[in-house]
């Protein structure tokens, strides 16, 4: 990953912005991470789960509407982007 960063870094912006360090963090250590984890979760859950609703569901509507995100297709310059949110 670290390596897939630095070549897109570099093609962009040449010699001048490299990523130094790449380090996984356990979730249970961080609940930022965790946070970061059920926000992830949630939008997922919204835009591919095409089985029948469950209780799942509604945690992922309840965590996207409690944080008012919305959900959109666009596209952005450089970026290999599908999904945009906004909070």
């Amino acid at each position: 990953m670290k390596r897939r960063v630095n070549s897109h870094f570099e093609d962009r912006f040449g010699d001048e912005m490299a990523l130094g360090t790449l380090e996984s963090v356990s979730s249970r250590k961080s609940p930022m991470v965790q946070l970061a984890d059920l926000i992830a979760g949630a939008i997922n859950r919204r835009l591919n789960h095409t089985g029948d609703k469950n209780y799942k569901d509604e945690m992922a509507d309840r965590v996207i509407h409690a944080l008012d995100l919305q959900l959109g297709e666009d596209e952005v310059d450089g970026i290999d982007v599908t999904t945009l949110f906004k909070i």
